[in-house]
C-alpha cells in the first residue's frame, strides 16, 4: 500500500505488485510450493488434459490482451495480463480438483458469500441511483467479465488474501473465536488494501473510506474464507470474486 501511495501508482501496476511479493513470501517466509495456493493440500502440481484445456480456454482472453498492448508499449496492461495467463494455469489445475469444492460445507458459505457480494454491489449501485437490476442485453457483459476475471483472479487478490495470508494466520485446531477473528483480520486487510487505488486521495477522504472499505468486503469476504479452509481449493473463492466483479461492472456499464 505504501508503494502505491508513494509511486502514484496506477491499478494494473498495482495489483501486479501483488505477485512477486505473494511470491516471495510463500518461498522464503513460509517454505510452501506456489501450487498449494491454488489447492492447498496438493502433493505436487500435475495438468492433465482436461486441465490443460481448461487452462489454454482462460488463457485465450488475456493472451489475445498482450497482443495489443506489447506492441503499444502499454507495459503496466501487459504486466497485468501476462500474470491473467499464469492464472489460467492455477484455474485448470484447481478445476481438475473440482471434487473438493463440492462438500456442503465448503458450498454453504459460498453461497452466503455470493449472494451478500452481490447484495453489497447493489446497494453500492443504488447510492449511484443506479438500478442493481440487469437487462436481458446486459447478459453478454455480465458473462464475459466473469469469465475475464477467472484467471486474473487465479494470480492476484484471491491467491494473496486466501490462498496466502487466510492460510498463514489460521490455525486448523483454533477456537471458534479465533477462527472468526483470523478471518476478520484478513478480509480487513483486504478491503484497506483497495485504498491507494480509489479515486481521490485526500488524506480525509481515505480517512473516512478505510472503515467503509473494511465493513463492505467483511460482509461477504468472511465466509468465503470458510469456504476456502473447508474446500482447500481456490475455485470457489475466485467463481465468488470473478462473480460479483462482473455484477459490478455491469452495473456501470
Amino acid at each position: 500500500m505504501c508503494i502505491g501511495w508513494l509511486f502514484h501508482l496506477r491499478a494494473e501496476t498495482y495489483l501486479f505488485l501483488g505477485v512477486p511479493l505473494t511470491v516471495l513470501f510463500q518461498l522464503a517466509v513460509r517454505h510452501q510450493p506456489l501450487r498449494t495456493l491454488w489447492v492447498r493440500d496438493s502433493e505436487r502440481f500435475h495438468l492433465r488434459p482436461l486441465g490443460i484445456l481448461i487452462a489454454l480456454v482462460f488463457m485465450a482472453i488475456p493472451a489475445c490482451a498482450l497482443l495489443v498492448t506489447i506492441p503499444k508499449g502499454q507495459w503496466p496492461e501487459s504486466a497485468f495480463f501476462a500474470a491473467a495467463c499464469i492464472g489460467a494455469v492455477g484455474a485448470g489445475f484447481a478445476f481438475e480438483h473440482s471434487r473438493l469444492t463440492l462438500s456442503s460445507r465448503a458450498l454453504r458459505p459460498f453461497a452466503v458469500a455470493v449472494a451478500l457480494g452481490i447484495l453489497v454491489m447493489a446497494v453500492g449501485a443504488g447510492s449511484e441511483s443506479l438500478s442493481p437490476w440487469l437487462p436481458a442485453s446486459k447478459l453478454p457483459s455480465l458473462l464475459f467479465g466473469f469469465f475475464t476475471y477467472i484467471p486474473v483472479c487465479f494470480a492476484l487478490e484471491e491467491v494473496v488474501f486466501r490462498g496466502l495470508l487466510d492460510t498463514h494466520v489460521w490455525q486448523p485446531d483454533g477456537s471458534r473465536v479465533q477462527s472468526w477473528g483470523s478471518a476478520l483480520l484478513v478480509t480487513s486487510l483486504w478491503g484497506l488494501w483497495h485504498l491507494p487505488i480509489l479515486p481521490g486521495q485526500s488524506p480525509l477522504s481515505l480517512l473516512a473510506a478505510a472503515p467503509l472499505m473494511i465493513l463492505v468486503h467483511s460482509i461477504h469476504g468472511v465466509f468465503i474464507a470458510f469456504s476456502w479452509r473447508t474446500s482447500g481449493s481456490l475455485l470457489l473463492p475466485v467463481i465468488y470474486h470473478s462473480l460479483i466483479d462482473a455484477y459490478r461492472d455491469a452495473i456501470h456499464s
